[in-house]
């Protein structure tokens, strides 16, 4: 297992920039803002259980090098592994890019994150790692929560399309 890569789920992590965060929904906007401020405070605090108390009961998440955790209790120990491999006292930030409503209680969104002050398991430094995610979250009781986090190293971050 890479702790490199799956420990970017942190990504999710970051403190968002709402001038490039585009959701015609503000409520949205401010909710996904939360939850993504919940999880970097989490991430940058090495709490595995604070961080899986950001994804629903039956989350799943992909790793940029594929690896699936379903459920609240296998995400919370993925977290707790990499925290334990070298992600402890590493800092994560990102930037929102996208947040758009697909039904009244789904939504889909795109960030950039970047993970700093990981170790190796020699203690020597990794290198900073970067990337892209999409996150969908579902609203229950009036709470967002990560239903699904899909990230990746290949891009370090969203780019417009321009059409010819």
């Amino acid at each position: 297992m890479k702790w490199t890569r799956l420990a970017a789920a942190a990504l999710f992590c970051t403190a968002a920039n709402p001038v490039l965060a585009q959701t015609h929904a503000p409520a949205l906007r401010i909710a996904a803002r939360h939850l993504l401020s919940s999880f970097a405070h989490a991430w940058n605090a090495g709490d595995a259980p604070a961080l899986a108390r950001n994804f629903a009961p039956d989350a799943d998440f992909v790793g940029p090098d594929g690896m699936r955790a379903f459920g609240r209790r296998a995400i919370r120990a993925f977290y707790g592994a990499a925290f334990a491999h070298g992600y402890s006292g590493s800092r994560s930030t990102g930037d929102l890019r996208f947040v758009r409503k697909i039904a009244p209680d789904l939504a889909i969104v795109d960030a950039s994150w970047r993970i700093e002050g990981a170790r190796k398991a020699d203690g020597l430094p990794r290198p900073a790692e970067t990337g892209i995610l999409v996150a969908v979250l579902r609203k229950h009781a009036e709470r967002w929560s990560v239903l699904a986090l899909r990230e990746n190293e290949g891009a370090a971050d969203i780019q417009s399309f321009a059409r010819p």
